[in-house]
């Protein structure tokens, strides 16, 4: 609270510089101070910044993290909102994207990363988006699909990949599919619970003689 003091003291003498505005908002934001009675100082801030530099992606960030944590809905109107008149801010689409995943609305969540990797087919990262959101609309044909285009592309680490097709597989019943996909996991912290999957598969497929040896 000290330093959003300093910094508001700072920033008086610049009334026309969003960069103050802004920098007065993320003090009092870090500070507390929107918390205090109906002091909404990083609410007003932002938003002085964002009159001044209507298409600033970080102070329209800002903006919805502050709107979202008492109106989560009316974060997301904002924020796509701005993401259709910018369409290049990918940063402020990826914060509407996770919105909707904290509000279960998967389709929507990957409707954003599908646009945004339609744009760009090289950034993987939109399509492991999509990828992971199919799983959790239970869309397995499509995420089977997505998933084995990022393998073939060397995406993700740590066994990522690998083990969301395994998961796939076992979702979809195909169980010796699982352990092979299973078994396939690299060593690590994924490869660890990829192998108590691996016994899992083994009882279900009514082997469990083997899955006891195997584990």
């Amino acid at each position: 609270k000290q330093t959003y003091e300093l910094v508001r003291e700072l920033a008086k003498p610049y009334p026309k510089n969003p960069e103050a505005h802004f920098a007065v908002a993320l003090a009092a934001y870090n500070g507390g101070v929107p918390e205090n009675g109906n002091d909404n100082t990083a609410l007003e801030e932002t938003e002085r910044a964002l009159a001044l530099n209507p298409g600033w992606e970080r102070a329209a960030l800002l903006k919805s993290e502050i709107v979202s944590r008492k109106k989560p809905d009316e974060a997301i109107a904002y924020l796509s909102l701005f993401v259709a008149a910018n369409p290049d801010a990918k940063a402020a689409a990826g914060a509407l994207a996770q919105l909707y995943v904290e509000q279960k609305r998967f389709a929507e969540a990957r409707a954003v990363f599908q646009r945004l990797w339609d744009r760009d087919r090289s950034a993987r990262e939109f399509e492991f988006g999509v990828a992971v959101l199919s799983v959790q609309m239970k869309d397995w044909e499509t995420a089977e699909s997505l998933f084995q285009d990022l393998k073939r592309a060397n995406y993700g680490d740590n066994g990522a990949v690998e083990l969301y097709l395994a998961q796939l597989a076992e979702e979809t019943g195909r169980y010796q599919d699982a352990i092979d996909r299973y078994k396939a996991v690299p060593e690590g912290e994924r490869g660890w619970l990829a192998k108590l999957r691996v016994a899992a598969m083994m009882a279900k497929l009514g082997k469990m003689g083997e899955a006891r040896k195997y584990l």
